[in-house]
C-alpha cells in the first residue's frame, strides 16, 4: 500500500488473505466469493460516502457516489486453507477485514491512527498534518525525512550517585523530589540494601565504570561521586568525563580534587580538557558542612 501525501490519496497494490472455512466444497466459488468481498470492503472503506443535509441525502448516483473503478482495484491473492474440519459456511468473511487491513497498514506508513471510514484524501491529508504524541526513548533525535518532523521533549532529567552512604540518601531524596530519575551505584555490601530506604531511588549493580559505561549518559545526565572513596570515585570519572553527561562531581575538598587531577592525568592520561569538565569540591559554595547542606548545593 502507498499513500500519495500531496493528494492524500491511497493505494492499494496487494491483498492477501487466507481464508478457512473448512472443507470448502467449491473452493472456486468460495475464492470468488472472498475476492468480490474484499472488492467491496475496499470500495466501502476509501470511496463510498454518503452526505446528509437538510435531512437529504446529496448523492444522486455513481457520478457523485464514488465507487472503486477496475483500475484500482488492487491484486488480490486468496489462499484456501487446507481442512478437514466440516464446511462451516464462507458468508462475506472477505468485507470486514479489509478496514482493520488497511488501518494497520496506514499505521505502519504514518505511525498514525485513521479511525473515521471511509478513508477519504481529505482525511487522510488531515491525519498527515496532525501532531502525535508517543512515547520516547534515550538516544533517540529530531528527524525530518522530507514529510514528517519528529523532534522530542525530555527525556527525564536523571542523576547517578556513586555511593549509598548519609550524604546520596539526603541527595537522592532531594533530587526524587524534583522529578529526578535517582540510580545509585555502590558495590560495597555493607550498603547492599540503602538504596531501597529512598522511594523511587533505583539501584544500579555492578562496579561504577562498568554502570556509567552501560547507562551511556546524555545531556539530560548528571554524574556525582560521593564515597570518598578513590578506588570507587575515580572508576566513575574516568567513563563520566568521557562521556555526554552535563555535570560530572566529586566530593572532597580543593586539595583532594588537585590531587585527584593529577593521578587521572599521570595514571590514565586524562587530557586537560576532560579534567576541566570536573566539578570538584562538587556543588555550589555555600559554606555547607553538613549533609544536609552540602545536599543542597549539589541539587542546586
Amino acid at each position: 500500500m502507498s499513500i500519495d501525501r500531496q493528494s492524500g490519496q491511497i493505494k492499494v497494490h496487494w491483498f492477501w488473505a487466507a481464508v478457512d472455512t473448512g472443507i470448502a466444497i467449491h473452493p472456486n466459488n468460495l475464492q470468488a466469493q472472498v475476492e468480490g468481498g474484499i472488492i467491496y470492503g475496499l470500495s466501502g472503506l476509501l470511496k463510498e460516502r454518503v452526505s446528509i443535509v437538510n435531512g437529504e441525502i446529496e448523492q444522486n448516483n455513481f457520478y457523485d457516489y464514488e465507487v472503486l473503478r477496475m483500475n484500482e482495484i488492487p491484486e488480490i491473492n486468496v489462499q484456501i486453507v487446507e481442512s478437514g474440519a466440516a464446511p462451516s459456511g464462507a458468508g462475506e468473511i472477505g468485507v470486514p477485514m479489509t478496514g482493520a487491513a488497511v488501518a494497520n497498514a496506514v499505521f505502519a506508513l504514518t505511525g498514525k491512527r485513521l479511525r473515521d471510514m471511509p478513508f477519504t484524501p481529505d482525511r487522510v491529508k488531515s491525519l498527515l498534518n496532525s501532531v502525535t504524541l508517543a512515547p520516547a526513548a534515550r538516544g533517540q533525535t529530531m528527524q525530518f525525512d522530507g514529510c514528517t518532523l519528529t523532534t522530542l521533549f525530555g527525556p527525564r532529567w536523571r542523576i547517578l550517585l556513586i555511593g549509598a552512604g548519609q550524604l546520596s540518601q539526603v541527595v537522592a531524596s532531594m533530587a526524587t523530589a524534583l522529578d529526578f530519575d535517582v540510580l545509585v551505584c555502590d558495590p560495597r555490601q555493607e550498603y547492599a540494601t540503602t538504596p531501597g530506604s529512598t522511594p523511587g531511588v533505583r539501584r544500579m549493580e555492578g562496579m561504577p565504570d562498568d554502570v556509567v559505561r552501560a547507562m551511556v549518559p546524555d545531556v539530560h545526565t548528571a554524574i556525582v561521586a560521593l564515597t570518598h572513596d578513590p578506588k570507587l570515585d575515580d572508576m566513575a570519572l574516568l567513563e563520566a568525563l568521557g562521556s555526554n553527561a552535563f555535570y560530572v562531581g566529586a566530593l572532597g575538598s580543593r586539595r583532594s580534587q588537585d590531587a585527584r587531577k593529577k593521578r587521572l592525568a599521570e595514571h590514565f592520561d586524562m587530557s586537560a580538557d576532560a579534567l576541566s569538565r570536573l566539578h570538584g569540591p562538587v556543588g555550589l559554595a555555600i559554606g555547607a558542612r553538613t549533609p544536609a547542606e552540602i545536599a543542597v548545593s549539589i541539587v542546586a
